[in-house]
């Protein structure tokens, strides 16, 4: 029989770095707050973000913290090319200073802790994923995007939550 082991290593062959050797990349922070805005780049900055975003700069200043953008651009088919680019320009305007984030030319990683896009951050998030299996503490879900599309789909049709 399967161990979590066995089934870590057969779905993340590729992963052979450690939770451990991970946390030894990143350092801890001399700031103990460090706030994220996450806006996804699927149109214009809207008055609610931009009221997030300021909450959060004034919130990290008052704690003596820091202020960063990660740019959560994992839904491929609703972004919108440039729209990252265009609110970095817009908090740039409302004067809405970033500490960390995809800030730099051609929008490189300014900070310790990127990468700041999240399509970016897969590897890191196998490493505790792979973790979390060999632990038990997760688990596989083997069915098909066919087979759960089903499954939503008699959920509504029964006006349940899926």
């Amino acid at each position: 029989m399967a161990t979590w082991l066995d089934v870590a290593e057969k779905i993340f062959p590729e992963v052979t770095e450690t939770v451990e050797d991970v946390l030894k990349r990143y350092p801890e922070r001399e700031q103990k707050t460090a706030l994220r805005f996450a806006p996804s780049p699927t149109g214009f900055l809207h008055v609610g973000s931009l009221a997030t975003a300021l909450i959060g700069r004034i919130c990290a200043t008052q704690q003596g913290g820091v202020f960063l953008l990660r740019i959560e651009d994992t839904d491929q088919k609703r972004e919108i090319s440039g729209a990252a680019s265009e609110l970095i320009q817009n908090f740039a305007r409302f004067d809405i200073q970033m500490d960390e984030g995809p800030l730099g030319v051609n929008e490189e990683d300014v900070g310790k802790y990127g990468p700041y896009f999240q399509s970016q951050r897969a590897d890191l998030y196998k490493v505790f994923i792979k973790d979390l299996l060999k632990r038990g503490l997760a688990y596989p879900c083997w069915m098909s995007e066919e087979e759960l599309n089903t499954i939503r789909d008699q959920q509504a049709k029964a006006k349940q939550v899926p």
